[in-house]
């Protein structure tokens, strides 16, 4: 088994767990693509964009039990992270004039934050 049907077997899992009718139609989607032999690229970026659909759309509704309310945030930002990086690797996203090309890390900035408030 690869290992993209290992991962579509536990988002699978986690989608059906959550529950509400947008998650179990995206588990749905999800099974349908584990039936399929050899996923292209192009196929794999049509599944993530419209899982990322129905995790929007069960956000939007709370189409789900709200204790899962974080868990289903975190599907939504996993699912945007798949389509995104696939758009991003083709050129689809460019970099906005003016745009920073360095990025402070997080500890550094809580520093300098500490340095401003204390």
């Amino acid at each position: 088994m690869t290992d993209l049907k290992k991962a579509l077997q536990y988002l699978a899992s986690r989608l059906e767990r959550i529950g509400g009718s947008e998650l179990v139609a995206a588990a749905a989607l999800v099974s349908a693509a584990i039936s399929v032999d050899r996923m292209h690229p192009e196929a794999e970026h049509a599944l993530f964009t419209e899982l990322w659909g129905h995790v929007t759309r069960a956000l939007d509704y709370e189409d789900f039990a709200l204790t899962y309310l974080d868990e289903v945030n975190s599907l939504e930002s996993e699912m945007a992270g798949h389509v995104l990086s696939y758009r991003l690797a083709r050129g689809w996203l460019v970099r906005a004039a003016g745009a920073p090309t360095e990025f402070p890390r997080f500890s550094d900035a809580i520093k300098e934050l500490r340095r401003r408030v204390g």
